[in-house]
């Protein structure tokens, strides 16, 4: 029973828990159990007598794991599932934790108190058993952490997952685990940097790079407009092996009038279709809009286009003008085609850091495609270069609220600070979506 490892935590149901307890399945340094809450001296938990009180002793223990796990590879912790004294421990039987949602509630609570630093994008996920009233399992998930070494209390006292054991760390370990997070954020910076370095080209390449427009006709080198860019990078690198070609092809990007029926779409709308070509660590693909769409077998995630400005149909708006709502639309399709990546790779528990540049050409006005068309106010200024972000993405449930984030975002970037929402329905989109296999 190995798939609760990768499984969203959202999918996760009390059939898989059950399964896990009768599995047998060992730890690893990536996975850990926990039967009865753990307690000094062997005593009775006061949780199990009735009472909502997480002990020092066992809020210090469990958080212990939960810091091992992200100063090492990440992993989840699972509370209610009893294993057995030998070594490795294995899933033995279920132990289900009464009243595990106002558990889990106190748990995280305590964590975000006692953690130094915090520790970003871990989730905690109750599972009901449907038989009973409130009684259940708590998955923890644990991303390998860009800010490690983690410690807790005061002064904080760290530890590292060695094997299937929570153990205190020496100073050998503290470098190591700082090198590693080090080199992680480097590796986020880097590809950041290549993809802004690549932005920054386009408009010096505009004659030689053969724009298409979204009507299929040739951008004229004197058409102004603006330039954009979007990433998205997990974390962790990912191994995408052997890489999904067909299935990314046809299933990585939402249509966005399914998820936003009231949203334009500046590079094409529906899934990617054919035009794509392969390339040694991933592919790419170019839209109408005109924008290139590249994915890679790390995960990572990009877009780079030109959007000509609207045309003065108007002799009272401006010839460079853009609705904002259409790049926050956008931006909201690559959220969901970054999780719909990472979930592919079995990595549903990565933290993903999504951000956006804008460069304009020429003078770049924005706002309302209603005030465009009757002369109201479009007055919002963008300033030559607008970066924003980077965003982080953690789980599914946080999106609705990273989106409106975002959207503020990039209104606030045409020099707008009142704004009509391009709602995205993300749980259209996350429940039409099924992973390769």
């Amino acid at each position: 029973m190995t798939e609760i490892r990768t499984k969203p935590l959202d999918a996760i149901t009390w059939d898989d828990i059950v399964a896990l307890a009768a599995s047998g399945v060992a730890e690893d340094a990536m996975f850990e159990f926990k039967g009865l809450l753990p307690e000094k001296n062997g005593k009775d938990h006061p949780w199990y007598g009735g009472r909502d009180l997480i002990t020092d002793s066992t809020r210090d223990e469990l958080a212990a794991e939960v810091v091992a796990l992200a100063n090492a590879y990440g992993g989840r912790l699972i509370i209610g599932i009893a294993e057995t004294q030998d070594r490795p421990r294995k899933a033995a039987s279920l132990a289900p934790l009464p009243r595990c949602e106002r558990f889990a509630e106190q748990f995280e609570q305590a964590l975000r108190s006692i953690v130094d630093p915090p520790i970003g994008g871990f989730q905690i996920k109750t599972i009901l058993d449907p038989e009973t009233e409130n009684t259940g399992a708590v998955i923890i998930a644990v991303p390998a952490s860009d800010l490690a070494p983690h410690g807790i209390g005061r002064p904080p006292a760290a530890y590292v997952r060695r094997g299937t054991s929570c153990e205190a760390m020496t100073m050998r370990d503290l470098q190591s685990v700082f090198w590693d997070a080090r080199t992680r954020q480097q590796r986020v910076r880097e590809i950041r940097a290549e993809h802004s370095q690549e932005m920054a080209s386009w408009p010096e390449r505009k004659l030689s790079l053969g724009l298409i427009d979204s009507n299929g006709s040739a951008v004229h080198p004197q058409t102004r407009g603006l330039f954009l860019r979007v990433s998205a990078i997990p974390q962790q690198a990912f191994s995408i092996s052997p890489f999904p070609f067909d299935h990314l092809r046809q299933s990585l990007r939402p249509s966005l009038s399914r998820i936003a029926p009231n949203a334009s779409a500046p590079f094409g709308d529906g899934s990617f279709g054919s035009g794509w070509t392969r390339t040694a660590h991933g592919a790419w693909y170019t839209a109408r809009g005109p924008g290139r769409w590249a994915v890679r077998d790390d995960g990572t995630l990009s877009l780079i286009g030109f959007k000509p400005g609207m045309p003065g149909a108007n002799p009272d708006a401006p010839v460079n003008f853009h609705h904002p709502g259409w790049y926050a639309a956008l931006c909201g399709q690559m959220m969901i085609a970054a999780d719909r990546l990472r979930r592919d790779a079995g990595r549903p528990d990565v933290p993903i850091e999504l951000d956006v540049e804008f460069i304009a050409d020429g003078e770049v006005t924005g706002g309302n495609t209603s005030a465009y068309a009757w002369g109201g106010d479009t007055s919002g200024k963008m300033l030559p270069k607008i970066e924003i972000g980077p965003i982080l993405l953690t789980s599914r449930a946080s999106f609705d609220e990273s989106y409106r984030r975002l959207e503020s975002e990039v209104w606030h970037a045409f020099g707008l600070t009142e704004f009509a929402s391009s709602t995205i329905n993300f749980e259209a989109a996350f429940a039409g979506y099924r992973p390769a296999s």
